[in-house]
């Protein structure tokens, strides 16, 4: 009889059908299906399945269906099925061994026998990602780095959850014709198969196109058109050829069938076995990719698997895990705008001059003091004594943006004295610039006549240059925090996270000395430590400081939470915590004690009220 077992009780005299294990290589858990007669088993209930005395599966019922003939189908899943929980994730600097280990801890997962995986990912940020996804994702990081594959697995026999590596074994499993290979299948499609792969990007029109000749001659003439973006103008030739023998191959499927004696392992996916059939070619070692095993009584199995020549390799799931969500972009600077991050002086007055108007000295040549050619745009005329000659100058002209941008100190007159400046313009507008009040900051500080000459020959790498710089100085004056310094909301954020773990709610504790507090009091002891009186209770606590939205929030802003005490109504303010930063925030709460949580996703999400900034 088949033991089946569900807290304690056996159940095998009331199965219907024999029960089926299910594993997919693209799943992130075993599911079990079983058909029981006359009886009802709750949902979230603990079932388990022994074959010769091993426990072969562990999980919990999170699917069933009622008939009216009296039977009831149920669907349990391992508790692998708990790292689909969704939440703002951010790994910084660990390996997959570190992180896998961190998502099993945070679902409540009991940790087992992890592989060292040694190579360390880059930083990630998933946000609102269910952890199945981040864990498949920094598996395919994982693989890039050193070539090396893992799987999870949960272990039924040690209730816990595995990270094992695919190796390849010296002997393998077999199946075969008149021992215990029931049918096989094989099957091959090229009706996706290509000869000619052509990438194009739309921005430069520059297009590569690669051709498989034998591909061509045999299947005749197809071709496979990829658009690909600007910033992958340089791999072209590369991503063609590798376009070229992927849609060169002719995709095949084949899947067997046979008998598990009991003799033979629980087969899961990704595992190798040998198959061998004659007609359909099947005949060497193949991973598979998904696996069915029907349990027909205490000494059968019946195991149909899905079958493939190479190890699956999972693709990145999410593309920008890389960037910082919480990273405002990059604005563009506007050079014929005010730039900032730089140190302008005022009191400056400019006018206008052009060469076909007689330029400065009235001769007319197009040449400046500097013998360079007078360049609309990038010749200004200074007073040496102020800018010296070579200077590379920012201006800035209120009302008149048109004129304001980066400049090449490169010409002098001799009206030109203390802070006056003549900016080169075309001729039909020399006359109506006028006298104009301007704004002046020296970037690079000139070396004289032959520096402005040096410069002016590749004026247009060193615009690009000073471009760039002041792009940098423009996106660190936006991330500048406002308010108090960044070692304050530094300090504020470290003493908050030095409590997780380490402290019991209590409600309207203060102590939290002593271990134990509530979630205003937890805020206030943190705060009261960088001189700050928050107050006590969250209702005066979201009195104190002015609101800000998510996208202004910073580290060691406070956020409050509505809703979580049914006395106060949906709307009252219930919880509050500290931010943390990428949308999270440390906070004592009644579940769960001191610990670092989203407050855009998740429980929190749906609790959130508002945010305030009291430093």
């Amino acid at each position: 009889m088949i033991d089946l077992r569900a807290n304690g009780y056996h159940l095998g005299n009331l199965l219907a059908a024999p029960p089926k294990l299910d594993d997919a290589i693209d799943g992130i858990c075993v599911t079990m299906t079983i058909t029981l007669k006359g009886y009802k088993l709750a949902t979230g209930e603990l079932v388990e399945l022994f074959f010769k005395g091993r426990r072969v599966f562990y999980g919990h019922v999170r699917r069933r269906k009622f008939g009216a003939d009296g039977m009831a189908d149920y669907t349990l899943y391992d508790p692998l099925f708990l790292l689909k929980n969704e939440d703002d994730y951010y790994f910084k600097n660990q390996t997959l061994t570190q992180a896998y280990t961190r998502l099993l801890k945070e679902a409540g997962i009991p940790v087992g026998k992890i592989a060292n995986t040694k190579v360390v990912l880059p930083q990630l940020w998933y946000r609102a990602t269910d952890g199945s996804k981040c864990l498949t994702d920094m598996i395919a990081r994982q693989k890039r780095l050193n070539n090396k594959i893992y799987y999870p697995r949960f272990n039924p026999e040690t209730a816990s959850a595995d990270l094992v590596e695919l190796v390849i074994p010296n002997e393998l499993w077999a199946f075969q014709v008149g021992v215990n290979l029931t049918s096989a299948t094989y099957e091959e499609d090229a009706t996706a198969v290509a000869s000619t792969v052509k990438l194009v990007n739309r921005e430069t029109g520059k297009s590569v196109v690669k051709v498989n000749a034998a591909s061509e001659k045999k299947y005749g003439k197809l071709q496979k058109l990829i658009e690909v973006d600007k910033e992958a103008a340089n791999q072209m030739e590369s991503m063609a050829t590798s376009e070229l023998a992927k849609v060169s191959r002719v995709g095949f499927t084949a899947s067997a069938e046979g008998i598990n004696p009991g003799t033979m392992p629980i087969f899961r996916s990704a595992d190798l076995v040998y198959v061998e059939e004659k007609y359909t070619g099947l005949l060497g070692g193949y991973h598979i990719r998904n696996v069915s095993q029907a349990f027909v009584d205490d000494e059968l199995i019946q195991v149909g698997v899905d079958i493939q020549k190479t190890a699956f390799v999972p693709d990145i799931q999410v593309t920008d895990a890389t960037s910082d969500p919480d990273k405002k972009e990059s604005k563009p600077i506007e050079l014929d705008s005010k730039l900032k991050g730089v140190n302008y002086t005022s009191g400056w007055k400019a006018t206008a001059y052009a060469p076909a108007l007689g330029g400065i000295n009235g001769s007319g040549t197009g040449l400046t003091a500097s013998s360079t050619k007078v360049v609309e745009g990038r010749t200004i005329a200074v007073d040496p004594d102020v800018i010296p000659l070579g200077s590379v100058v920012a201006v800035y002209v209120s009302g008149a943006k048109e004129y304001s941008g980066i400049y090449l100190a490169e010409d002098t007159g001799g009206a030109i004295k203390g802070k006056k400046i003549d900016v080169a313009v075309v001729a039909s507008k020399a006359m109506a610039f006028g006298v104009k009040t301007v704004q002046v900051a020296v970037l690079q500080k000139g070396k004289g006549r032959a520096d402005a000459r040096d410069k002016a020959s590749k004026w247009s790498s060193i615009e690009d240059t000073w471009t760039k710089k002041l792009q940098r100085l423009a996106d660190e004056a936006a991330d500048k925090p406002s308010g108090a310094s960044k070692s304050t909301r530094e300090n504020v954020v470290d003493i908050a996270r030095s409590f997780k773990g380490k402290l019991s709610y209590s409600w309207g504790g203060k102590t939290i000395t002593n271990g134990k507090g509530d979630c205003s009091g937890f805020t206030a002891y943190c705060y009261k430590k960088v001189g700050v009186n928050l107050g006590h209770g969250t209702m005066t606590q979201i009195t104190r400081g002015t609101p800000v939205s998510k996208e202004q929030a910073q580290p060691g802003d406070v956020v409050f939470f509505k809703g979580t005490i049914p006395e106060r109504g949906p709307n009252g303010v219930s919880h509050v915590g500290i931010v943390t930063g990428n949308g999270k925030c440390v906070s004592l709460a009644s579940t769960g004690g001191c610990h670092e949580h989203s407050y855009v996703s998740g429980y929190w999400g749906s609790h959130f009220l508002q945010i305030r900034r009291v430093l």
